[in-house]
């Protein structure tokens, strides 16, 4: 093995001793020249005293020896410095191409660059322009929407105005309705007590029957249906209510309404004297036109008044009414228990609570069935 490989092999498993071993050869190389030097300088009888004791050659020998493995090792090293270049150029090269891909990206990166940089301020350039835009659109916008406002407020205020006029036609149609119904109520009214004061209807009745049953003929009439649109309306009581003093005006002039009693008179009397004016077909029929018999969802309610004549009526025609004279005043004290009333009346008085009583009872049974109706609709 030679000196190199020595070396080598010394490197591989001590890095360090690299140096060192460096450094030996050129401390070998410096001590062979200076043995050269020194042979050079010997005397005389020095260089002949070494030839003859052969000390002199053997000095040479040793020096020719070193300087041939010296010029060994130093090819070696030299060839091994010549490897070490070739391996380095190659690096070298191989570094140079990536240097020179490395330049080509950087100019493609930097031509890329520029291109992006006006590509960005173009695009910059459109963006302000679409922001301008935008503003001109935002501001139509604005100028539209404060349009729409205003037209929203006066579209607001004609909704207003035609809900008003909706109302004011609607009051005025229900003003014209009820005018109509008015008009026909007027018919109906004089139609009914023109045949009662020519006498064609209820004629062959007691006067006292034939003001109640006058009195329930208008009311469950048109002149009824008036006064329940006409309440519904919240008129004031003098106008839906114009037709009961109307009936009952016409009702005291009548002549046969002249000289019944004067001043008060006992409502048991009255009664009984009515029962006497009557027979039984007749007093049974008038007590049922007034509720007697019905079912209490049948029935209209009638008021004390009339509630007392239709219980004395009843009375009278039962058989074996005979023993029980009086009537009128088991009939009276009946009806006061349920509802109180006065016990004397007057001719005008007896008119006006009859009256009163059937358009009562009759308005109150039309409201239960327009209640009920209204109940009943579906929503």
């Amino acid at each position: 093995m030679g000196l190199l490989s020595r070396i080598k092999s010394l490197v591989a498993s001590v890095p360090v001793a690299y140096g060192r071993a460096t450094k030996e050869l050129a401390q070998s190389v410096e001590l062979t020249g200076r043995r050269v030097e020194h042979r050079a300088g010997q005397s005389f009888f020095g260089r002949l005293v070494g030839r003859i004791t052969g000390r002199d050659r053997r000095a040479q020998l040793q020096v020719d020896r070193e300087m041939v493995g010296h010029q060994r090792a130093l090819v070696e090293r030299l060839e091994e410095m010549r490897l070490r270049g070739i391996v380095l150029d190659a690096d070298m090269a191989r570094v140079a191409g990536h240097v020179r891909r490395l330049a080509y990206v950087s100019r493609h990166a930097e031509r890329m660059a520029a291109s992006n940089a006006a590509d960005i301020t173009e695009l910059s350039d459109v963006v302000a322009s679409l922001a301008e835009l935008v503003d001109v659109c935002r501001s139509r916008l604005d100028a539209h929407q404060r349009l729409l406002d205003i037209h929203s407020a006066e579209l607001a205020e004609h909704a207003k105005i035609l809900a008003d006029h909706a109302r004011r036609i609607d009051d005025h149609e229900k003003r014209i309705s009820l005018g109509e119904l008015w008009q026909s109520s007027e018919d109906f009214f004089g139609h009914s007590v023109g045949l009662w004061l020519d006498g064609k209807t209820y004629a062959e009745l007691p006067w006292i029957c034939q003001v109640v049953l006058l009195s329930q003929e208008v009311w469950t009439g048109a002149c009824g249906h008036f006064e329940l649109r006409a309440a519904s309306a919240s008129q004031p009581r003098e106008s839906w209510a114009k037709f009961r003093p109307k009936l009952v005006r016409a009702v005291l002039s009548d002549p046969r309404s002249k000289g019944r009693w004067s001043g008060q008179r006992p409502v048991p009397a009255v009664l009984d004297e009515l029962v006497g004016e009557v027979n039984a077909d007749q007093a049974l029929m008038v007590a049922e036109i007034l509720g007697v018999g019905l079912i209490p969802e049948l029935a209209t309610e009638q008021g004390p008044l009339s509630t007392a004549l239709s219980m004395a009526l009843d009375l009278s025609s039962r058989d074996g009414s005979a023993g029980n004279p009086k009537p009128g005043v088991e009939a009276f004290s009946c009806a006061r228990e349920l509802v109180w009333m006065p016990g004397t009346i007057s001719v005008t008085g007896l008119v006006q609570r009859l009256v009163d009583e059937q358009a009562n009872a009759q308005l109150v049974a039309r409201q239960d069935l327009q209640r009920d109706a209204f109940l009943e609709t579906p929503r």
